[in-house]
């Protein structure tokens, strides 16, 4: 059969390339010159690029004809999945909008088609609680993170009056994340009554894997990055992402003396030892307050507050020990090593 094929041009690229007046003339005009002629009327002459711009004051089709292959102007789709990064070990890390600086999202990607998100922000407007920690592990679908499910957590007390009996767990909602490329995704969810239902834009901040399409190599200390606990205090406990130039971002979630949810961060520096199979990071805990979920969030009302300092010490890729000194009492916490992202089995000696 014979067959026509023009390109569409385009100033700014997009995802399909053809506007609704192309699409329209195109299968108009294919759908008349696939039409039998009428007894006595010539048959409709074959669409041309000069006619389907014609067609149509919008239209920007242009010759295809000379084309060898189409790969040379519509790269093969193994181009972009190279290319779009997909979700695996390189969206282990931290993502926030630039926007909302003060919350977001710890993710990790884990194995068997499954991710973890922890996302760190703050109570609907009306609610007594300063902070607020949501947790969901959810399906891997190409490169976008399903949860069904997401939870928030409460009733435990903060340092020795921890009791991981007295954590209640209850359905918050559901969350979606999608990259639409390496180092840019968005964020969705679906709360209960009061928080509604958003979508917000995403760059990734900190990364446990090189940056997409790097040559560099991987530092086997980024391998402790994940989530860590102590197995006596199940319901509370830090994540963790260590970054190729020795950089760590923690996140720990807890709860205040009263049994509503807190969350701090902390930024420091791995120091090796022992060939890098063990090692220290230290810094300020801080405390992010001051505003609200959704769209009631304002920057401009975040207040970090410094709560303390803590320390580090990895003994190895499955035991470590956090100890805190707070504004509400200190604390060493005997952590084990909870999850084990994908692209952390380069932890030395693991």
């Amino acid at each position: 059969p014979q067959w026509v094929r023009a390109l569409v041009t385009e100033r700014t690229p997009s995802h399909c390339g053809f506007n609704d007046a192309e699409l329209v003339q195109a299968f108009k005009s294919l759908d008349a010159w696939s039409q039998a002629p009428a007894a006595g009327t010539q048959a409709a002459v074959a669409p041309s690029v000069a006619s389907l711009n014609s067609a149509c004051a919008d239209c920007r089709f242009s010759s295809a004809e000379n084309l060898s292959s189409l790969d040379e102007a519509l790269p093969a789709r193994k181009f972009f999945q190279e290319q779009i990064a997909t979700v695996n070990a390189g969206v282990n890390g931290d993502w926030y909008n630039p926007t909302r600086s003060g919350e977001g999202l710890k993710i990790e990607a884990l194995p068997d088609g499954r991710a973890l998100i922890n996302f760190f922000t703050y109570p609907r407007a009306g609610e007594s609680a300063a902070q607020l920690w949501l947790t969901g592990t959810g399906t891997i679908i190409d490169n976008g993170i399903v949860i069904e499910d997401a939870y928030r957590t409460f009733g435990a007390r903060f340092g020795s009056a921890f009791r991981a009996a007295d954590v209640r767990l209850e359905r918050w909602g559901s969350m979606r994340f999608a990259m639409s490329e390496c180092g840019k995704a968005k964020f969705s969810y679906v709360g209960p009554a009061g928080y509604g239902s958003g979508t917000v834009d995403l760059q990734q901040l900190t990364r446990q894997q090189v940056p997409c399409f790097s040559r560099q190599p991987q530092l086997g200390i980024t391998g402790f990055s994940g989530s860590w606990y102590d197995p006596s205090r199940s319901g509370e406990g830090i994540t963790l992402t260590l970054q190729n130039d020795r950089t760590v971002a923690m996140a720990w979630f807890t709860y205040t003396p009263t049994g509503d949810q807190a969350w701090f961060v902390m930024q420091g520096n791995f120091v090796d030892q022992d060939g890098g199979r063990s090692g220290i990071v230290q810094g300020a805990l801080a405390k992010p307050v001051g505003t609200r979920f959704g769209t009631a969030y304002n920057p401009a009302q975040v207040n970090v507050e410094s709560f303390g300092t803590a320390q580090l010490r990895f003994s190895n890729c499955r035991n470590a020990e956090l100890s805190v000194q707070t504004p509400w009492g200190n604390q060493v916490l005997n952590l084990q090593r909870l999850t084990l992202p994908q692209g952390s089995e380069i932890c030395p000696g693991l």
